[in-house]
């Protein structure tokens, strides 16, 4: 049963809503700022309430399905984080979309939510205080994906499921490879959110 629902969050997650919004606005979103067909892409290159839509969008796919998959398999102890596993691989590795997909951070937090919502809430405020002050959304990623994997391993669950989200995290981190080059020569897109123009 595990392994039908990755197979529904893996394809679920193949849906983009992100590169359907762009292509409906002229942009291609795989040419401009990040070329990445994501939400905080989006955000920068398409509009700010688009961007929030694709986010919404992708959180609630994934933290539907991994919702579902506990109420359905109660008795299978850790199949919301192997679900959750299956959703991310659908958004990094969309087989409709030639497995070129996004980086995975709102389908985590779409995880994160399926799980504990309590946990998401204080993770949402986490990244949004980082990403105002900083100015770089990929800071409070790296901060969100470090500490899930501590969050389960001492509160949540154990070694396996730990393990799982580790992979999870792991996954997430090796998309934003580039982002940090990006981050190292000054070229990563910035929020000017507390700077007066």
């Amino acid at each position: 049963m595990a392994i039908l629902f990755m197979i529904l969050g893996y394809l679920v997650c193949n849906v983009n809503l992100a590169q359907w919004i762009a292509r409906r606005r002229g942009v291609n979103i795989r040419s401009v700022g990040s070329r990445n067909p994501g939400a905080s892409n989006v955000f920068m290159t398409v509009g700010p309430w688009l961007g929030v839509a694709v986010a919404v969008f992708d959180i609630l796919k994934a933290a539907a399905v991994v919702m579902a998959a506990r109420w359905l398999c109660p008795q299978m102890e850790y199949i919301g984080y192997l679900t959750g596993l299956g959703c991310l691989l659908g958004n990094l590795f969309p087989c409709f979309h030639g497995f070129r997909g996004g980086k995975g951070f709102a389908t985590f937090v779409g995880l994160t939510l399926g799980m504990d919502w309590m946990f998401t809430v204080g993770l949402v405020v986490i990244v949004a205080l980082i990403t105002i002050f900083t100015g770089y959304i990929v800071l409070g990623t790296y901060t969100a994906i470090a500490s899930y994997p501590v969050y389960v391993f001492l509160l949540a669950g154990g070694v396996v499921p730990m393990l799982i989200v580790l992979t999870v995290s792991l996954l997430i981190f090796s998309k934003h490879l580039e982002n940090i080059d990006r981050l190292r020569d000054g070229s990563e897109m910035r929020l000017n959110l507390l700077r007066r123009k």
